[in-house]
């Protein structure tokens, strides 16, 4: 009894050995994260890019208006469209190579620190280890690297540009927390085969840029690739404002939507 009560409940099967210990394990995660700067900086250098992003062509915008007559104005921005600056933002890549970058050292260095070992010597699935770093990850990056920043720029873009379709911002945000999800679970399973944080973010990075490239060459295979996760939010998004009853008609380029005044019967 004496040596049953010495162990930790959380090491005791529940129900599912596969996923012995996993509450106190993504609680040991989420203090990880709370202790480390990796969620504030994804935070940040995040929002700061896709905000300046999508307020780059007001800006544009502004100078032109403001130059004098006898100055040759900048290029006109290519769109004040609310919902195109906010596409050219979330499109960028940021949230997933932040994605990338934040999870290549969650288990490197773990391993390196011995901490990894400690933990594997227990009583608990190496599975619950991998799972709970993958959920932690996913959800903290989910808020940091995508609804933060995403609600932000809609805002920003909201009070420059006008109204934007907030369906169509919500369907985008699903998408982009599938890629970042997405990434974060080949960063970690580059993690428990590659000792090193560069080979690591290698791996994550050939993820994020070669399927673009093969989808160039064989673009039947392009849906199949996981960079296609927010390509197909963004076409279900055309597919349901061509439906919206005249609303939001089409303008240039592939996500080129403004709006527009229902027509009359």
């Amino acid at each position: 009894m004496t040596t049953l009560n010495a162990i930790p409940s959380f090491m005791t099967p529940t129900g599912d050995e596969h996923f012995a210990g996993l509450g106190a394990l993504v609680r040991k995660e989420v203090k990880e994260w709370r202790r480390g700067r990796r969620f504030w900086a994804v935070l940040g250098i995040t929002t700061t890019f896709l905000a300046l992003t999508a307020a780059a062509s007001w800006i544009t915008e502004q100078i032109r208006l403001a130059v004098p007559p006898d100055v040759t104005p900048p290029a006109p921005p290519a769109s004040l469209s609310p919902f195109d600056n906010i596409i050219i933002a979330v499109t960028t890549g940021v949230p997933a190579l932040a994605a990338i970058f934040a999870v290549m050292s969650l288990l490197v260095a773990e391993r390196d620190a011995g901490t990894l070992a400690w933990t594997a010597s227990k009583p608990v699935p190496l599975g619950s280890v991998w799972l709970a770093k993958w959920l932690t990850a996913s959800v903290l990056l989910g808020v940091a690297a995508v609804a933060i920043p995403v609600a932000a720029t809609t805002l920003l873009a909201w009070a420059m540009y006008g109204t934007p379709p907030l369906g169509a911002v919500v369907i985008v945000t699903i998408g982009l927390l599938m890629s970042v999800t997405l990434y974060a679970a080949i960063g970690l399973a580059a993690g428990t085969v590659f000792g090193s944080q560069a080979a690591v973010a290698a791996i994550g990075l050939g993820a994020f840029l070669v399927p673009s490239l093969i989808g160039g060459f064989l673009p039947e295979i392009a849906p199949l690739l996981p960079t296609s996760i927010l390509a197909s939010a963004i076409d279900a998004i055309e597919a349901e404002l061509r439906a919206a009853l005249g609303c939001w008609r089409r303008s240039s380029g592939r996500s080129g939507w403004a709006w527009a005044p229902p027509r009359a019967p």
